[in-house]
């Protein structure tokens, strides 16, 4: 199972890739990678950026893994990349330059391009040093606080000791005088059955008053209608009394035309009389009464 580095560079001032070919491991998926770099005398961690998950190993395709940096691309003493707690490869010390400027080249001059770190294989092999060195320190500060953490238990438990006696002394107390608000609590509740009761009496009093005051509301609103109804006939009547009033105001003074017309037929009738006493038939129409309309 061999690893064999085709690209460790700079792609740019805060970010490192490593490129290369897994042979003998074709399909497996590793864990997230992480890169062990030494800068002088120190060791820093970098975990992989997730651009190319999931980093599965094949023989046929790029394996690229991205790594963020923070600060100045620098030498590293040391390089190792690890994708599983038994698989770790040492990679060169020296990464390639980060890449130059993206400004586009004047006519005739050359493009320059990133340089690439040398090829080799690299064989399988548990965590170098710097992982080792790295899992060391992590274990003494576990050690340790696995120490303080048992120091701090221990001192947990002597104070839990001292405030179960406390509580214990209060839970006697307490029971006490529970025991008195109990006698109390069930006083109160005789009380409050007692006042229940009586509300009870109340409110179904002053629910048949609601269905009184109901009734009384619905008996308003009928008399309210019958009188509204009876208003609304009796403006009626006075409308047709009107009518009738106006209708007989009219004959009365279509009677008085007729009289008066009957008046003026009647003198004319005597006066034409008088001026023919000799005609018989006009004094028998005289004698006869007007003719005209009554």
């Amino acid at each position: 199972m061999t690893f064999q580095v085709e690209r460790f560079e700079w792609t740019a001032g805060d970010r490192l890739e490593v490129a290369g070919r897994w042979f003998g491991l074709r399909g497996q998926r590793f864990l997230r990678p992480t890169l062990d770099v030494e800068v002088d005398g120190h060791s820093r961690r970098l975990l992989a950026l997730l651009d190319h998950k999931p980093w599965v190993a094949d023989d046929r395709g790029e394996w690229v893994a991205a790594f963020a940096w923070d600060g100045d691309p620098v030498d590293f003493t040391a390089a190792e990349l690890a994708v599983a707690p038994d698989l770790a490869v040492e990679l060169p010390s020296r990464a390639g330059p980060p890449p130059a400027s993206k400004a586009p080249a004047k006519d005739g001059a050359a493009r320059r391009r990133p340089r690439r770190a040398p090829e080799r294989v690299v064989e399988r092999r548990s965590a170098g040093p710097p992982r080792a060195q790295q899992l060391e320190r992590e274990l003494g500060a576990a050690a340790a606080e696995v120490e303080r953490l048992t120091t701090e238990l221990d001192r947990a438990r002597a104070a839990q000791a001292a405030e179960s006696e406390e509580l214990q002394r209060r839970l006697t107390g307490e029971r006490q005088t529970v025991l008195k608000l109990t006698g109390e609590l069930r006083a109160a509740r005789e009380r409050l059955g007692a006042a229940e009761t009586t509300a009870g009496r109340r409110l179904e009093r002053l629910r048949e008053l609601e269905r009184e005051l109901d009734a009384a509301r619905s008996a308003r609103d009928s008399a309210l209608a019958q009188a509204e109804s009876q208003g609304r006939e009796r403006e009626l009547a006075l409308r047709d009394r009107a009518a009738a009033e106006h209708e007989r105001d009219a004959a009365i003074r279509a009677r008085d035309r007729a009289r008066l017309e009957r008046n003026a037929w009647l003198s004319r009738a005597r006066a034409a009389r008088t001026q023919r006493q000799p005609l018989a038939p006009e004094e028998d129409l005289t004698r006869q009464g007007p003719v005209g309309p009554r």
